[in-house]
């Protein structure tokens, strides 16, 4: 990704964004606003970024907040989907871009999703990658979900959740960032099951400072000096929003009636991903998609932009071209 295509721009509640901007080339194609997760920045989509680029379609790829370029607020309400979309509907508008496209992974996901209730008339589409379809829960019953889960999967897949909201928790990625980056980016799609999703696992993986091949060595360095550089107290917000109820109050001025998806939708399911398998993000979309679903398997772990980004970038690519200007929807 070119870095002269960058840009920063402040928001409208004085937030500094970074992101990556190119121009559709062809007026039939859509805007794509691509969103990373956790613990990721806008260079995750940099396999696909091209393969758009090529075909014409304009491209808004920010650094999240809480990361790289983007400003780091450390207090988890500046983290509520409300204000995160606001943000991202005033770079479309700084932009002109009147409707796009929103694809996410991961935490891009639920951004994706609250875009989608939020802002439904400023998209034309939503592609959800990994992480599927997150709708609104004003009233989670925690215990009452991880039952569920065990019962459905044999396991829970979010038992980290609570060490990653914790104060130490940042800390202690900082202070055995390797270690962290290890076992976040490992090269074993089966080292998350055992080492992230059970309660307590990723704490004591970096408190005996655990270490694995990487996924991508190279990539991977400077995605470590990017988190050092910054610190990890922003991005564990993403985190400290769901476990302290800050998403479920937020979720609360959501009328019912915004809860189902009426455009179509992507979804990249990856089979290997424990804290996210296939089947959650299957079971949501059956009951809340009420528009066409395009859906794509790939045989990999959590990190399929960089695993599997040609078929990724193929897949996504046939079902753009499915509803390339208004008149298609």
């Amino acid at each position: 990704m070119d870095p002269a295509k960058y840009k920063q721009v402040t928001t409208s509640r004085g937030l500094l964004y970074s992101y990556y901007f190119a121009p559709a080339t062809e007026a039939s194609k859509p805007t794509l606003l691509l969103l990373h997760g956790f613990p990721s920045t806008s260079a995750d989509w940099a396999g696909l970024v091209p393969q758009f680029e090529a075909a014409g379609y304009g491209l808004i790829v920010p650094d999240m907040l809480g990361y790289r370029g983007t400003d780091k607020p450390t207090d988890p309400a500046a983290y509520v989907g409300s204000k995160l979309t606001r943000d991202l509907i005033d770079l479309l508008d700084v932009e002109g871009v009147k409707k796009a496209v929103a694809i996410g992974h991961d935490w891009g996901s639920f951004v994706t999703s609250r875009l989608a209730v939020f802002y439904p008339d400023r998209f034309d589409a939503f592609g959800f990658i990994t992480v599927g379809y997150i709708p609104p829960n004003p009233n989670p019953d925690r215990q009452a979900t991880a039952a569920k889960m065990v019962q459905l999967l044999g396991y829970f897949p979010w038992g980290y959740f609570p060490f990653m909201a914790s104060e130490e928790g940042a800390a202690a990625v900082e202070a055995h960032m390797d270690s962290f980056m290890s076992l976040i980016f490992s090269s074993d799609v089966s080292i998350h099951k055992e080492n992230i999703c059970p309660p307590g696992a990723a704490q004591a993986w970096l408190e005996r400072d655990t270490q694995h091949e990487l996924l991508t060595s190279a990539w991977a360095q400077t995605r470590r000096n990017d988190l050092l550089k910054g610190g990890m107290a922003a991005p564990t917000c993403w985190y400290k929003i769901q476990v302290s109820g800050l998403t479920a109050a937020d979720d609360a001025a959501v009328p019912l009636e915004r809860y189902p998806l009426t455009k179509p939708v992507f979804f990249g399911a990856c089979t290997h991903d424990a804290p996210s398998p296939p089947v959650l993000g299957d079971m949501t979309l059956q009951m809340l998609a009420k528009g066409p679903v395009t859906r794509h398997e790939y045989a990999t772990g959590h990190w399929v932009m960089l695993t599997h980004y040609e078929a990724l970038g193929t897949d996504l690519l046939a079902w753009l071209g499915g509803f390339d200007g208004a008149s298609k929807l």
